[in-house]
């Protein structure tokens, strides 16, 4: 399903995605949801050039989450009954996807 987001007086579209078999696949949408429950995988999409990703979510109860992909800045802790954003940046084949995560109360 799509929901918007409005900044000023533009809405951004955010795009909510289903976990199947405990995976979370992103597509190459700029500002993402899910329902996420534990021992979840996160798979990036496979960019062409500079990609930026925002994953917004709220833990329900404390969570394991992987993402093989992603180089963290720091491993991310989630504790239930807060809001996350992982932001994913994609920068060039040799950098790769960089992550990091924002906790909000």
């Amino acid at each position: 399903s799509v929901k918007y987001l409005y900044s000023g007086l533009q809405a951004e579209r955010i795009v909510e995605q289903t976990i199947t078999d405990n995976v979370l696949t992103l597509t190459k949408d700029k500002l993402q949801t899910a329902t996420m429950s534990n021992n979840t995988t996160i798979n990036l999409p496979t960019p062409l050039g500079y990609t930026e990703i925002h994953l917004f979510f709220v833990a329900q109860s404390d969570l394991v989450v992987t993402c093989p992909s992603a180089k963290w800045s720091t491993t991310p802790n989630l504790s239930a009954n807060k809001t996350y954003e992982f932001i994913f940046l994609y920068i060039n084949e040799t950098v790769s996807w960089l992550a990091y995560v924002r906790e909000f109360s």
